[in-house]
Parts: C-alpha cells; structure tokens; sequence
C-alpha cells in the first residue's frame, strides 16, 4: 500500500513540475512602441504665405511670415479649420487680408499671434460661428478683425488699424482692447453682447453697437465722439465712460442703462431718447467741451437714483417730454439741476433744510 501511495505521489508531483514550465512555444514579436511623425505633431505647418486651406483639419504657423503687395496671407477654403499662429506675425504689405475666408464656412477658428499690415487683419466675415481668440491685429488698412455671424471673439487686441474689432449679430466679443483705430474701437451688430472689454482713443465711438445689445463690465475713454453708443432696446450695465469727445454713454429707444458711471465727456454724460431706463448710474463733470447734462432723456424713461454732480444740467428734457419719471436722485453742484416740464412726474424735493421732515420715498435731494 505503501509503495502505491509513493507512486501516485510522484506522479503527481511530476505532472505539476511540467505545467509550471509553461508554453515551450516561444513569444511572438513584440508590437512596435515608437509613435508615427503623424501621432507626434498631427497638424499641418505653414511656412509661407500665401497659404490656401483646401482640407479640414489642424494648421499651424512656423515662423513669422511676410506677404507681398499683391498677395493675400492664408485663405480657407472649406469648414472644420483651426489654425494655431502659434506666436508668430503675420505681417503683409498690401490691402488684401492677412487670414480671411472668401466662402461661407464653418467651425472656422483662427488663434495666437498677430496679423499686422494687411488690409483686414483677419476677416471671418463669411464664416458662420466662427471663434478668434488671443489675435494682437494692428496698422490694418480696414478693420483689424472681422467677424462674422454669430461669432467669438475673445482676448483679442486692435490697435492702430482704420477700424478695430467688427462682429456681426448674434456675436459675443469679450475681454479685447481696441486703442487707437482711426475710426470705432468696436463696430458690432445686434443682436451681441459685449463684455470685459475696453475700447480707448479710437476716432469715432469706443463702442459703435446697433439694436438689441448688451455692453456690460466695459469701458471708454478718450474716444473722438461717443464713448459707448447702441441703438434701440439696447443695455448698458456697469460700465465707464471719461473723457470721449460728445457724449459718454448714448443710447435710442427703449434702452436700459444701470450701475454705470460717465465723467469728464464734451457733451452728456448719459444720452437717451424715449421710453429708456436709467437708474443707478454716477454722472459727473459733463459738457467739457458743450452744454452737457448728467441725463438727457426723452419722453416716457424711468429716472431713478441716479447720482448727477458738476454737470450743466443734472437731468434736462427737452419741452416737448412728458410722461418722464424722475425721482430718487441725487443732485449737487450742477448749473442747473433739472429742467423738466410740468408733463413728467417728478418726486418732491429735499434739501438738508427739511430732509429730517420729509419722508416721502420719491423724493429727489439736493443735499
């Protein structure tokens, strides 16, 4: 029994020591590891211009490229581009476009560097949702960027070209300067937003907006005409507007304008036509170089808690407003506080005489 026990156990013993050895096959050969020239650097480089982009896909710039008088920078051609300029200048030498789409594209994105020289600096105007961010454009002959139909334009510059940053409606423009264009710092098309952005010495308006904008958390200053100017149903909040040439903030029908300050400008600090809206605001030292008033309104606006000091006017109407609310403001040291017919509604006043009197919660103070 013994000497069976033994055999089985060395049987088995023998059968385990051959499994543990494994496959006597050998391996088969091992996968390359290096990655294709491809897999590295997946995009297509640009090093020279003029460029045409015929196929979707990534491009990026090499090395700072020259254009010639008749020739255009990089032209696309087709949709889903994204070009890195990769902080190189683009510098031209004539009146055609340093990066610029002649056909209606799309999912366009044009990025990091700068376009000096051309004639637009980069013109996206045909492309439909296109993004340009963190461009410098500068001595354009026409505008320094040009966006198009609901467009992004973020982080961008715009100096000394004859116009600065144009979008078209449904475009969002934020956090860009444009200084020093000879015509507006920023031309947009409602409906946009505008926000985080500063616009300064720009020959015309700092901020040039049509119908149905809203400018917020900007501001303008030194500009030749109007520091921020939109059209009707328009909104202007939080933002600044010193010393441009005619008015700080001007605004058409049925506007809103709220919480923002304009100081030091030739004409009205705040200028509106009828049915606006315009609390809250700190107009001060208006009409430098004109008859100026803290608010110029119209017919049927909303006048409320506004601070108007040093100005010609604090608040003026012209004769012929009625149906203007004006109460709960704050009027000191201007020429003329109010000019206002008897066709509005106007709070009563309070002086320091009978302030500790009065409590009627409409009422405007002449401290």
């Amino acid at each position: 029994m013994k000497l069976i026990s033994c055999a089985i156990l060395l049987i088995f013993t023998s059968v385990v020591a051959l499994l543990a050895q494994g496959s006597l096959n050998p391996p088969t050969a091992p996968a390359p590891t290096m990655k294709t020239l491809l897999q590295i650097e997946p995009r297509t480089p640009i090093d020279h211009v003029p460029f045409a982009i015929t196929n979707a896909g990534s491009y990026y710039v090499v090395s700072n490229l020259f254009g010639s008088p008749a020739t255009g920078g990089i032209g696309i051609y087709t949709n889903n581009v994204f070009i890195d300029l990769n902080g190189f200048a683009l510098r031209g030498a004539g009146n055609v476009a340093g990066v610029f789409a002649l056909v209606s594209c799309t999912n366009i994105a044009v990025m990091n560097g700068s376009v000096i020289n051309w004639g637009d600096g980069v013109s996206l105007s045909g492309v439909h949702g296109g993004r340009i961010v963190n461009v410098h454009a500068s001595e354009n002959r026409s505008f320094g960027i040009y966006g198009g139909a609901n467009s992004i334009i973020e982080s961008c510059t715009a100096t000394a070209n004859d116009a600065g940053i144009l979008a078209d409606n449904g475009s969002r423009i934020a956090g860009c300067v444009a200084r020093s264009n000879s015509a507006a710092g920023f031309f947009v098309v409602g409906p946009a937003t505008v926000v985080n952005c500063v616009a300064e010495g720009n020959g015309t308006d700092g901020i040039d907006a049509s119908r149905n904008t809203m400018v917020l958390d900007s501001s303008a200053a030194g500009n030749g005409r109007h520091g921020i100017s939109v059209f009707d149903q328009s909104v202007i909040k939080n933002c600044v507007a010193r010393a441009n040439g005619t008015n700080g903030l001007d605004l058409r029908v049925d506007c809103v304008v709220r919480e923002s300050s304009s100081y030091n400008n030739g004409g009205h600090g705040i200028w509106t036509e009828s049915g606006s809206l315009i609390v809250g605001n700190h107009c001060t030292r208006n009409g430098i170089s004109s008859v100026g008033a803290g608010v110029r309104a119209s017919s049927d606006c909303r006048v409320e808690a506004n601070h108007l000091h040093g100005n010609d006017y604090g608040v003026f109407l012209p004769p012929s407003a009625q149906g203007t609310v004006i109460i709960r403001n704050t009027f000191r040291l201007n020429s003329t506080n109010l000019s206002a017919g008897a066709a509005n509604v106007i709070g009563p006043a309070v002086t320091s005489a009978n302030v500790a009197t009065n409590s009627n919660p409409h009422a405007n103070y002449y401290p």
